[in-house]
């Protein structure tokens, strides 16, 4: 008999066959664009001098690093890291880890209430959620009014720190702190959409991805 991993693992990537290079359409997903539509940077237009950088959400990995759910007592079955794991390897990840969230396995675990800030260059901080306004129990929250910034000077100096919290009656578990530099904004900028950059490895897998959008300034 197949271990429960295995089956996992199974309809993940039967999961990431389907939806490979095709938009999402389930109203939970932050973003409509998988990395496989990426433009070539060749055809994609040089990055404006000024810059709009929007943070538009986030995917939550479906539990804690040690394995913990995010509400509740009781660890998460063994094979729910495994099929993680084998999404993230994925050669579109955030398509195979999106794949996997809607599955009946994924939906039946307790799901944290993230909020949180991004930071500018540590300067410029923005609140992408509180505790009051944020979303509860998702793996995929939006950020409410779609939180950025304006007339950015692009630069390769840029750098944004997105600090996520999972909202708790007595105390908040923390979600992850994590980078996104100057190549992330190319990214996305090339992308021409709402574009996934995985910061998994920055968070022990806790955040699994940022959502940004990067548009022309005036």
């Amino acid at each position: 008999m197949r271990s429960l991993g295995v089956l996992f693992a199974v309809a993940v990537m039967s999961g990431c066959a389907a939806a490979d290079g095709e938009a999402l359409d389930d109203a939970e997903q932050p973003a409509q664009q998988s990395e496989a539509a990426v433009v070539p940077e060749a055809e994609s237009e040089a990055i404006p001098r000024s810059i709009n950088i929007d943070i538009v959400g986030a995917v939550i990995g479906p539990m804690k690093s040690d394995s913990n759910p995010w509400d509740g007592f009781g660890s998460v079955p063994a094979g729910v890291g495994e099929a993680l794991g084998v999404a993230l390897g994925a050669p579109t990840p955030y398509v195979a880890v999106a794949s996997f969230l809607q599955t009946a396995a994924a939906n039946s675990l307790s799901k944290p209430d993230p909020f949180g800030t991004a930071t500018l260059n540590d300067s410029n901080a923005i609140t992408l959620a509180n505790a009051d306004d944020n979303t509860e129990n998702t793996f995929t929250p939006n950020w409410p009014g779609r939180p950025g910034w304006r007339n950015v000077a692009y630069s390769t100096d840029l750098r944004i720190r997105v600090t996520l919290q999972d909202e708790d009656i007595w105390y908040h578990d923390d979600i992850g702190v994590i980078e996104i530099n100057s190549r992330d904004i190319d990214a996305a900028w090339a992308s021409q959409h709402v574009y996934p950059v995985n910061v998994a490895d920055q968070s022990s897998r806790q955040l699994l991805f940022v959502m940004l959008s990067v548009t022309p300034g005036s």
